[in-house]
């Protein structure tokens, strides 16, 4: 293999070698920062991802400490390493798939992979105009505000914000929170009908570049929803702030037959 100190990509350059040695925050995670930073843009030929004494070099620490951030990215899924082939680049995105019950946690768990939900914010609050606006509420109402950060391993991958009308929210527990999905405990109280959703390219700012350990101005999609009752009412609403760079969306769309004319005559649409 070639040496790949001497190889400069453009994910290479976007990483920066030196570290702070008078941070709070130990060597070992700077360094996972900084190569999760470049395994997200990783553009070489192969999916070779440097050695550790490539790493040693570059960085000016120990090989335990390289191996401590490597390890870390490796049981966060991001980098395998293998006995003969030596450390390679997971290049698949976290990709969620949206579906009637979904369920993300069970999702990413069926593909091996290390995820887990953190709680933020489980509170009662007076619900925000918007989405006062969007659950068809009285301005000023009450509503079940849940914050969670979806990581994996230690690295954050999105901020989930819903809120739920007090009623449907009544039995509703932290536990619940962190180890089920939402629908899954709603469909135990109604029937679900369709979602509105709406995906934006964001850029990072304000909390959300703490929240999701990124910089300023990194690309995040943004998922705004309102969940509808079989009657037509709003029974849920927020929204999710995905990191770009690791996750991707997969949507599978049913299609109805219908009688447009124009259609049914042999017109193709353009």
């Amino acid at each position: 293999m070639a040496n790949r100190l001497a190889v400069v990509t453009a994910a290479d350059d976007e990483v920066r070698w030196t570290l702070d040695r008078a941070s709070p925050l130990p060597l070992y995670a700077q360094i996972k920062q900084r190569l999760l930073a470049l395994i997200a843009t990783w553009d070489a030929a192969d999916d070779r991802f440097f050695t550790d004494e490539q790493l040693c070099q570059r960085f000016g620490v120990s090989r335990l400490t390289v191996r401590q951030a490597v390890q870390s990215l490796v049981e966060d899924g991001f980098l395998v390493r293998a006995r003969g082939t030596g450390t390679t680049v997971r290049r698949d995105k976290i990709e969620e798939h949206f579906s009637p019950r979904m369920n993300f946690l069970d999702e990413w768990a069926s593909r091996g992979l290390n995820m887990r939900a953190e709680m933020l914010a489980f509170d009662r609050i007076p619900a925000p105009a918007a989405i006062a606006a969007a659950l068809k509420l009285s301005p000023g109402t009450r509503v079940r505000y849940i914050r969670r950060r979806r990581l994996a391993g230690a690295v954050p991958v999105s901020i989930d914000d819903r809120y739920l009308p007090l009623e449907l929210a009544a039995k509703l527990t932290v536990r619940d929170v962190e180890t089920r999905s939402l629908l899954d405990v709603l469909w135990r109280q109604i029937q679900l009908d369709h979602c509105d959703q709406q995906v934006e390219a964001l850029l990072a700012e304000g909390e959300l570049v703490g929240l999701l350990s990124v910089m300023p101005g990194a690309a995040l999609l943004a998922r705004r929803l309102v969940y509808f009752d079989r009657d037509g009412h709003p029974v849920m609403a927020g929204g999710s702030y995905h990191r770009a760079d690791l996750v991707r969306y997969a949507v599978q769309i049913a299609l109805q037959p219908h009688s447009d004319p124009n259609l049914d005559a042999g017109h193709e649409l353009e």
